[in-house]
């Protein structure tokens, strides 16, 4: 059956005007057509996501980045953005568990650890800040950032 048959036979009997076309629904599609439906409209969520984090609009940010994390919860930087939209928005707990995530996903990536130590600096935890500072710049030696940032959280008090 083709994609048009399926949409023919959604409409038939729901009193759809003529030639006014409704989505079909999901589970009359191939897996295949399904899947490919789905990763674009992924795509197009954390695209937005994105340009709402860098707009400032957070709350909007987070939540496309949920919508994106609810439907492919391994999706690394959708746990990254909404865990720096947490962060500046001063919910650093919510913040870490997000980025645990993306690091859990991906231990190689130095902007969860080093946004994930901004977070645990913010929250007064030299330690843990400390740490992953140190382990952003064992990923990107020499970043002028999580340079400095080491060095103030080696400077904290507490």
């Amino acid at each position: 059956m083709s994609l048009y048959e399926l949409c023919e036979k959604k409409l038939s009997g729901k009193g759809e005007k003529r030639g006014v076309q409704a989505a079909p629904v999901q589970d009359d599609l191939p897996g295949s057509i399904t899947a490919l439906l789905m990763q674009g409209t992924i795509k197009s969520t954390f695209d937005m996501g994105t340009i709402s984090f860098n707009n400032g609009q957070f709350d909007d940010a987070i939540n496309y980045f949920t919508y994106v994390i609810k439907y492919s919860p391994g999706h690394e930087l959708a746990h990254m953005l909404r865990g720096c939209a947490y962060q500046e928005k001063g919910d650093f707990d919510t913040a870490i568990a997000d980025l645990n995530t993306a690091v859990k996903i991906n231990p190689n990536n130095f902007y969860s650890y080093f946004s994930r130590g901004n977070s645990y600096y913010h929250k007064r935890d030299k330690d843990h800040a400390v740490s992953d500072y140190e382990t952003a710049l064992r990923l990107k030696p020499g970043d002028e950032k999580a340079t400095s940032n080491l060095k103030l959280a080696r400077t904290m008090q507490g």
